[in-house]
């Protein structure tokens, strides 16, 4: 058997035989498990453990008809930006095309980069150079958070939803109907 062990922030070992053998969205959902899991990554509000998010993400993602390296790549979405996997360890396990996607959604900017606005303005203009593909994960990552926020921390969401409506505003290629979702999820919790 083939194993990789991941290090960074998130110290795991892989076993790519087994992956191999598995279909590219199990494969993703188990990958991304073993990343959030390996650091006890868990949802700040509720507990449960991480990818309960990346896995609704890539349900809403899924439900629009899109492909499966799409969903593979919903899967992923917070595993460089999060657990310090990189792109080097990504690309021989997905391929091209899930690891680009991924790239395209993950946020840029980092905390030395300076402050938060200045740092949102670098992951915005990054997200609206993502394809309709990165920009229909980064819609639906926009629905499932806003729904965690307002249900936990409605003092935050008065700085968060700003920001995800001027993320919004540059998801011009974006699925149609997880944009109108993420407005409306946004829009209800603002009255």
């Amino acid at each position: 058997m083939a194993y990789l062990l991941i290090t960074g922030s998130a110290h795991f070992t892989v076993d790519l035989d087994a992956l191999e053998k598995m279909d590219v969205t199990s494969r993703a959902k188990r990958f991304a498990r073993l990343a959030h899991s390996s650091i006890n990554h868990v949802r700040k509000y509720s507990g449960q453990r991480y990818t309960v998010h990346t896995e609704e993400v890539a349900r809403l993602v899924a439900a629009t008809g899109v492909d499966d390296a799409t969903v593979a790549a919903a899967l992923l979405h917070d595993v460089i930006e999060d657990k310090g996997v990189t792109e080097t360890t990504l690309r021989p396990i997905f391929g091209d095309d899930i690891t680009s996607l991924v790239l395209e959604v993950t946020n840029i900017s980092r905390s030395e980069d300076g402050n938060r606005q200045y740092r949102k303005a670098l992951d915005l203009a990054h997200i609206a150079n993502a394809s309709n593909r990165g920009q229909s994960i980064k819609a639906a990552d926009i629905i499932e958070n806003t729904c965690d926020l307002l249900n936990n921390d409605p003092a935050f969401s008065l700085v968060y939803f700003p920001e995800k409506l001027a993320q919004l505003g540059v998801l011009n290629e974006a699925n149609p109907a997880l944009l109108k979702k993420a407005y409306a999820n946004i829009h209800q919790h603002n009255h």
